[in-house]
């Protein structure tokens, strides 16, 4: 039988993924995603990063269209054009930092261009030092910015109460929201519909592609909707075995150039000499 048609579009997370542990673009990635500019293929990149946490790598990779920032809460060009957005309501942000004071973890609110905290907390600057993310302007009393639109709140922890706060966070909520993470450190809350498989659909659309001609690779919580929403998915080795499972094959981890491995077998005519 003829393999499958390769795809027009790839979605690819950034850290934990596209970058190696110490948030290094290596060579071999870079290549793989030139190679795919190259021939055609639409490039975007998936994070729960800030819009201006993205915009660096999106210069470096030469990256000028529509991307997925916040965990699909945002899809903007790194310039700044924003093509959807999926803001909190006044109601929301307030129900959310009352969670926060509720299970007693620092809050943070998320726009676009700026992070609002206040105050910075050692899990705060932890939670956003390593992302090229600017860090929190600080103000006193987050209640009174509930109603300027943030895109996400997100609840900065510690590194050992992951599980408990998410658990909370489901219960308190059910699905009024989603609750995710891109590395098991923060819980981040957002509308419920705003997830990377959502986006990456508005993405294809807006390109005129199906979701059968996407490939996805990840390694994050919130990679889960995207391999699903994806007709072919890798999750790399250094995510959990539940975001294993979900992927359609596992790659190399990120401090092996996973994600050009994994580029390699979803693009056979173009990287055959480095297929997996």
């Amino acid at each position: 039988m003829p393999e499958p048609a390769q795809p027009k579009v790839l979605v690819c997370d950034v850290d934990g993924t596209l970058l190696d542990p110490a948030g290094r673009l290596s060579e071999p990635n870079a290549d793989a995603v030139a190679t795919l500019l190259a021939s055609g293929v639409h490039v975007v990149l998936a994070s729960g990063r800030i819009l201006a946490g993205l915009r660096g790598l999106c210069q470096q990779l030469g990256l000028t269209g529509p991307q997925i920032a916040m965990h699909g809460a945002l899809v903007a060009t790194p310039a700044g054009g924003i093509v959807f957005e999926l803001p909190l309501s006044k109601d929301d942000v307030l129900a959310h930092l009352e969670f926060a004071r509720s299970v007693r973890v620092p809050a943070v609110l998320c726009y676009a261009e700026r992070l609002v905290a206040e105050r910075l907390e050692p899990e705060v600057k932890a939670a956003f030092l390593p992302y090229d993310e600017p860090m929190p302007e600080i103000h006193p009393d987050l209640e009174s910015l509930a109603g300027t639109r943030p895109l996400k709140t997100c609840l900065c922890l510690d590194g050992t109460r992951y599980d408990e706060v998410l658990r909370a966070a489901e219960a308190r909520f059910g699905r009024r929201y989603t609750a995710t993470s891109a590395n098991e450190r923060e819980v981040e809350l957002l509308r419920p519909e705003a997830t990377k498989g959502a986006a990456a659909r508005r993405v294809a659309a807006s390109l005129g592609v199906s979701m059968a001609e996407v490939g996805a690779i990840g390694d994050g919580p919130n990679d889960v909707e995207l391999f699903k929403a994806a007709a072919i998915s890798a999750a790399l080795a250094n995510a959990g075995l539940a975001v294993q499972s979900a992927a359609s094959f596992v790659a190399p981890p990120n401090d092996r150039d996973g994600a050009a491995e994994a580029i390699a077998r979803m693009f056979p005519t173009l990287f055959a000499s480095r297929r997996v």
